[in-house]
């Protein structure tokens, strides 16, 4: 589900109930019914929400810079993995995501091993990082485990 006009058009608590029941599978959502949604939003704790920034220009200088910097931003993003202007994903800079890539990698290896060889379901999963690489952007290391299991 995408919600790309106005906030209020979603009864967000619905939606909400909905994600955690699994009825609903998840959401995209760039508006909210008030903006910006605080971080005790019921949708911003959930995992299957993706939040992007809401782009309110509508003359047609506005929807072309907007266009010219998505496309500059999925340039970036195919060329180095950096993700810039995300709302609710971790952004590391090029040179950090350089470094950070090959743990990411093996951390997505073991979520998928870990699946694998797990006796029913995972349900808690604990990291631990030391080292030089604990100083950079964890969180980025732990989403690839979680995204391999």
């Amino acid at each position: 589900m995408s919600n790309c006009a106005r906030g209020e058009l979603i009864d967000e608590g619905a939606l909400a109930a909905a994600i955690t029941s699994g009825h609903v599978g998840g959401a995209a959502l760039d508006v909210f019914a008030k903006e910006p949604p605080g971080e005790d939003h019921p949708l911003a704790r959930l995992p299957q929400v993706i939040a992007t920034p809401h782009i309110a220009g509508s003359t047609e200088e506005a929807q072309e810079i907007v266009g010219i910097r998505i496309a500059e931003q999925c340039r970036e993003y195919l060329k180095s993995g950096a993700i810039i202007n995300a709302v609710n994903v971790p952004a590391p800079s090029p040179e950090e995501y350089k470094a950070l890539e090959p743990y990411m990698k093996l951390a997505e290896r073991l979520g998928s091993f870990v699946a694998q060889i797990a006796a029913g379901r995972v349900t808690k999963v604990r990291f631990a990082m030391t080292g030089k690489i604990a100083t950079l952007n964890t969180p980025m290391i732990r989403n690839s485990a979680l995204k391999g299991s």
